[in-house]
């Protein structure tokens, strides 16, 4: 298989912002319960994470692949980033997939477990090999989902790989990496395949219920909601959550 494998010590780049105090259900602990992100933060983030992209080697990815629906709007966010700080003038192309995460159990009923497909590159419309891809969406929480749309790249890939060398065509090597906003740092359910970078804009050392603005029915209430959770932030020390 010709996908690259990166150096160990680019495995994870990050951008720690401390955003544990959100909406703590009583004074004396901040508790992670809520945590409002607005757009302002958001695009703000991902400038942020700009510096750790390119110095791994990651400024002018080929594909961003986007995990509908969190990682769309990411995905258009730092494609204009990385636009504007490309020393080529290189966009990146924008590619969907589609990905539902279903638990063991489903408010209260038992339920399969997995990641299952929405949508996915039809045959033959894309060409993988020998691009640099990178996966992006909005959270890393269990990264069962991260993880299964990796392995399914690579699969793609090795595919296509196997179509070129029956042919005689060369086989280029290809790269591929992961970009979320925030990673929850709690026990993952998922992992990423060695040698697969993970780029993070915000590390969140609590678990917080992360409502992101394009989620919000009334965003002008989802805004008070993250102007309340600063004033709090600066009031109430963030305590680290409980055993």
């Amino acid at each position: 298989m010709g996908i690259c494998i990166e150096p160990a010590e680019s495995a994870v780049a990050s951008v720690s912002l401390n955003a544990c105090c959100t909406e703590p259900a009583a004074p004396a602990a901040c508790a992670p319960a809520r945590m409002h992100v607005t757009y302002d933060e958001l695009h703000g983030s991902i400038v942020s994470s700009l510096d750790a992209l390119r110095a791994a080697g990651w400024g002018e990815p080929d594909y961003l692949v986007a995990i509908s629906g969190g990682g769309l709007i990411p995905a258009r966010i730092l494609r204009s980033v990385l636009r504007h700080a490309s020393k080529q003038g290189g966009c990146a192309q924008i590619k969907v997939i589609g990905l539902e995460l279903y638990s063991d159990e489903l408010e209260g009923r038992p339920h399969e477990a997995g990641v299952k497909r929405t949508q996915w590159f039809e045959k033959d419309s894309v060409s993988l090999v020998g691009k640099r891809i990178l996966v992006v969406d909005e959270v890393d929480d269990s990264r069962a989902t991260l993880a299964y749309a990796v392995r399914e790249l690579q699969a793609d890939v090795v595919e296509e790989e196997a179509a070129l060398a029956a042919v005689g065509a060369p086989v280029p090597e290809t790269h591929l990496g992961v970009y979320v906003i925030h990673n929850k740092l709690r026990p993952k359910v998922g992992s990423l395949p060695e040698g697969v970078p993970e780029f993070v804009a915000q590390e969140l050392d609590c678990n917080p219920w992360i409502c992101y603005p394009w989620d919000a029915p009334d965003i002008d209430e989802h805004n008070r909601g993250a102007a309340r959770a600063l004033l709090l932030q600066h009031a109430i020390p963030c305590l680290p959550p409980a055993n």
